[in-house]
């Protein structure tokens, strides 16, 4: 029947540690929470949001949402650099401190970058369209090959109306 307290007192040593524990792991890691916006004021989604720090072993990133804001949780304590990139904007970089069971919050304004254009220009080719006996088409009076010489006829010919002769061999037409 001693059983009974000892299983009381090691359910009630397991509760105080959980609760402690738990306690203990909120407090070890803070967050950065920022807008990335235009010099307009404007938010920017879908900007690349990225982290570096001695605290930290590698990089975290994260993409801006509706409205340009970002969110990077559970973050070790120490200062970070935030690099910010998007497409057409200059690189935008700030340095912040997390600190424990906190937030860092960071505001990132981009410059819109110098756009390049590229501008492609050309000319239709000259197409040699042959006739079926391999010719070039020409048209009456030119002799270019051009494609256009292709739909013109080359010459027309007209042939002398048919005349009616009688069987006596004159004219069948009234004069």
């Amino acid at each position: 029947m001693r059983t009974a307290p000892r299983s009381r007192g090691l359910a009630l040593v397991s509760s105080v540690l959980a609760i402690v524990s738990s306690a203990l792991l909120a407090q070890t890691t803070g967050q950065i929470r920022g807008t990335v916006t235009d010099a307009h004021g404007e938010g920017l989604p879908g900007a690349t949001v990225e982290v570096f720090s001695p605290s930290l072993q590698g990089t975290r990133s994260t993409v801006s949402g509706a409205g340009g804001s970002f969110q990077l949780p559970s973050l070790a304590p120490g200062n970070y650099r935030v690099v910010v990139s998007l497409a057409g904007f200059a690189k935008a970089e700030q340095q912040t401190q997390v600190r424990l069971d906190a937030t860092a919050n960071v505001a990132v304004s981009l410059q819109v970058v110098a756009t390049e254009q590229i501008v492609v220009t050309g000319e239709t080719p000259i197409v040699d369209l042959n006739t079926a006996t391999g010719e070039p088409a020409t048209r009456r009076g030119s002799s270019t090959g051009s494609p256009s010489d292709a739909t013109t006829p080359t010459s027309c010919s007209r042939t002398p109306a048919s005349r009616r002769t009688a069987p006596t061999g004159r004219d069948a037409r009234p004069r």
